[in-house]
Parts: C-alpha cells; sequence; structure tokens
C-alpha cells in the first residue's frame, strides 16, 4: 500500500479526485475554504492550525456526511468507511460496497460491529480491543487485526488503521477506517488456540503489535506457549514471508551464544577454518526469536543493545560492521524487572 503524504496541507478544487491524498493515517480536520480564488475541501495534518472555515463544513447539521464527503470517501481505493460516535456506520466506498457485496443501503445506518462482526455488543466486549473506542479514547490512529464477515457470511483476516476526522473546531466527530484484507496463513491461526476472554485479549494484543516494527519481549513461565505467541506475531507482520529464526540462550555456554548470535570470521578461534553468518545475519528480512534471553551474559546484552540502536551487527573476529534487517522477538521466564533492579540485565 502507498504510503500518504501527511506533513503538509491538502487542499484541492471541489469534485478534484486528487483531494484523496490528504486522507492520510494521521489525524485530520476536513472543511472547504478558499485559496488562489478557488473553493476547496481541506484535509490538513492536525497540528493544532485551523485554516478550515466553520461555515463550510462537510459535516451536516444532523452530524452526518454531506455528498461531498460522501464522494470523497467514495474514490478510495481501498476498503473505507466513516463511523460515528454511536458505532453507527455513516459511509463506506465503492471499495468497501463490492469487496463485501453489500450496498450502501444494507449496511449504513447500522451499528460497524454487527456489519462487521455480526455480533450484537461492540468488538471490546467480545475480548477484542475497538478501534472506535481507541481512537475517541487517545485522540489519535489505532490499527489492529480484526476478522471481518462479508455478506455470505465468509470470514477474513483484516489490518484496520482507524484515524480520527475532527471538525472545524478540532472535536472528533467521526471515524474514518481503512480496510486491508489480509491473506490468510492457516499455520497462524493453529498456533494459538482458545475462546476464553484472557485468550481472546492476548490475541488481540499480539495483532495490535504484529503490524508495527517495534521489539517485543514476551514474558511467561515455562511451557506457556511464548514461542507460538512469537510466531504468531511474525506470521501476521509484514515480515512473514522471510525467516523464523530461534535461539535459546539457556541451552549455550557464553562463547557459542555470541558466535551463534553474531557469527564469525576465519581464524576467529580454534576451529573457525571458514567464516559463517550468524543468525541475525540468517534472519534478514525476517525475525529473530530469542527465547531466554536473560540467560545472555551482561557483555552480550550490550553487544545486542547495540544491534538494535544501530541495526549493525560484527562478526566475532572481525572488523567489518553490516546492515541487518531484522525483527527482535524475546522471551524469558525470568523476573526480569527484579534483575534489572539488580544490575543483572541491561
Amino acid at each position: 500500500m502507498a504510503s500518504h503524504d501527511t506533513d503538509r496541507p491538502v487542499g484541492l478544487p471541489m469534485g478534484r479526485v486528487r483531494i484523496l491524498q490528504g486522507l492520510g493515517r494521521g489525524t485530520f480536520r476536513f472543511g472547504a475554504g478558499r485559496r488562489h480564488g478557488q473553493e476547496f475541501l481541506d484535509g490538513t495534518p492536525d497540528r493544532g492550525e485551523d485554516d478550515v472555515m466553520p461555515g463550510h463544513d462537510i459535516h451536516d447539521k444532523n452530524g452526518g456526511c454531506t455528498p461531498s464527503c460522501e464522494e470523497i470517501v467514495d474514490i478510495l481505493p481501498e476498503p473505507f468507511m466513516v463511523i460515528g460516535r454511536d458505532y453507527r456506520i455513516v459511509a463506506t466506498n465503492a471499495a468497501y460496497r463490492r469487496h463485501y457485496g453489500v450496498s450502501a443501503e444494507e449496511v449504513v445506518g447500522r451499528r460497524c460491529h454487527e456489519v462487521s462482526h455480526r455480533s450484537p455488543v461492540p468488538c471490546s466486549q467480545n475480548g477484542e480491543h475497538c478501534p472506535l473506542e481507541e481512537v475517541l479514547a487517545r485522540g489519535e490512529p489505532f490499527q489492529v487485526i480484526h476478522t471481518h464477515f462479508d455478506a455470505r457470511g465468509r470470514r477474513e483476516r483484516v489490518q484496520l488503521q482507524a484515524v480520527p476526522i475532527r471538525d472545524a473546531a478540532g472535536e472528533v466527530r467521526f471515524i474514518g477506517e481503512y480496510i486491508h484484507p489480509i491473506v490468510e496463513r492457516p499455520l497462524a491461526d493453529e498456533l494459538l488456540v482458545g475462546r476464553s476472554a484472557r485468550m481472546l485479549q492476548l490475541v488481540s494484543l499480539l495483532q495490535r503489535v504484529a503490524p508495527t516494527r517495534t521489539t517485543v519481549l514476551l514474558l511467561g513461565e515455562s511451557g506457556v506457549g511464548k514461542e507460538q505467541a512469537a510466531k504468531y506475531v511474525h506470521h501476521y507482520s509484514s515480515r512473514a514471508e522471510g525467516p523464523f529464526v530461534v535461539v535459546d540462550c539457556g541451552t549455550l555456554g557464553e562463547q557459542l551464544i555470541e558466535s551463534e548470535l553474531f557469527g564469525y570470521e576465519k581464524g576467529a578461534f580454534t576451529g573457525a577454518t571458514s567464516a559463517k553468518k550468524g543468525l541475525f545475519e540468517a534472519a534478514e528480512g525476517g525475525t529473530l526469536f530469542i527465547d531466554e534471553i536473560c540467560e545472555l551474559p551482561l557483555p552480550l546484552q550490550t553487544k545486542l543493545l547495540r544491534v538494535l540502536e544501530t541495526g549493525m551487527v560484527r562478526r566475532v573476529g572481525g572488523t567489518e560492521y553490516r546492515q541487518v534487517d531484522v525483527r527482535v522477538i524475546a522471551a524469558t521466564n525470568r523476573d526480569i524487572q527484579a534483575m534489572v533492579a539488580e544490575g543483572r540485565f541491561r
């Protein structure tokens, strides 16, 4: 999906489709005004400025979308809907209606959880994070992975990106929801099995972190499935087609851990008759799962931090730094906060 420019105001003559480039992933105010002698609809990244004209708001007096608003969302190439604060759908675009096999009359006015989830209650009451509630609470964009249903009851996984839509006064009036269907990966759904409230909360949290680039730390007792959770994050991330590489620090000695993680050059130590890539290099473009990370010696913790900060690794016995593109997911069954307080973990 092409990224949208959210660093500049976007204002174009009424009816010009390029205005849609202003519907980016940030927080936007929408209104109308005049620039260079032409009227325009305006979508401006919310940095506190307000150059829209309240008298020409694209929201109607009853809190719904005007025809101009519907025209804007209708031209978006990806499934998109506008949702009111009461969970009711106020507009959908043509891409949404085609994808789910519905007409505007079938969905507009109904609550989003009734349409998308076939549930009488919001998804937050079913153990999932509700994008609308999160945006209203935070006042900023929010993304999560959910399960949606089409008109025939067919199920699909989707990544939702919800953004606040503010009026001229800066108040959040609606939520815009971009919907990105995810190609199903059966293995990922088989990794975590359970329907309890706690399990659904865990899955929802993993779904939130999966599409991001952040490093992840999984805490839990031995045998609870931390590696399975790591695989789930990997399979629902943009790195799913890349390798998933595992290293267990609890089964390796200090010298072996270092050479396994970072690799080594020929002659780095006795027996190193040829150079060898480390697991960071082996995981290029994918995910490196470091299990029992608390068993990593302090000197190697420092080296690992440097890799996380710079994205560069240096093999044992070498002088050259190599760029790596790897996401790290770590896990431990230890009390990591206590270890940090005692100076045993960085």
